[in-house]
């Protein structure tokens, strides 16, 4: 399994967590989402995004992901603080919907750009990157 299949895999499991937290709200599985989604985003912001920035053709792709994982951040914060459950939904329902417009920009325009503009062994090298960085930080639980 390569690294553009780990992340999509990824981005599956927060949106269906996400949509189920929304369907039935449980506070602990909303920490829990949170956290796979900011080690996601830790990923794709040490290994993805910075290689794929040097690129002329990926670099507005790059630019306007770190902005739309900005939003995503954002709106962890203000949850993880907030007691009124229905407003907490809100915003889930809020954050689902910046998910579902970057995954679908990721996958169907990032991501082929990566298994294009990269050799193989550039993938697998990241991929190991990518399996490494999550095993160390799911065993710091920083997940």
């Amino acid at each position: 399994m390569d690294m553009i299949q780990l992340l999509k895999e990824d981005h599956q499991r927060v949106k269906t967590n996400l949509e189920q937290i929304i369907n039935r709200f449980d506070r602990e599985m909303m920490m829990q989402c949170a956290r796979e989604l900011q080690l996601h985003m830790r990923l794709e912001e040490s290994i993805l995004y910075p290689e794929m920035q040097k690129r002329q053709e990926t670099r507005h792709l790059i630019d306007e992901s770190y902005g739309e994982h900005q939003e995503v951040k954002d709106i962890l914060e203000r949850v993880s603080t907030m007691q009124d459950e229905q407003r907490c939904v809100s915003e889930l329902k809020t954050l689902l919907k910046e998910i579902n417009h970057h995954v679908t920009e990721e996958e169907n325009e990032l991501f082929p750009q990566v298994q294009q503009l990269l050799p193989p062994n550039e993938i697998e090298h990241m991929t190991r990157q990518v399996m490494q960085m999550r095993e160390r930080e799911m065993a710091e639980q920083r997940f």
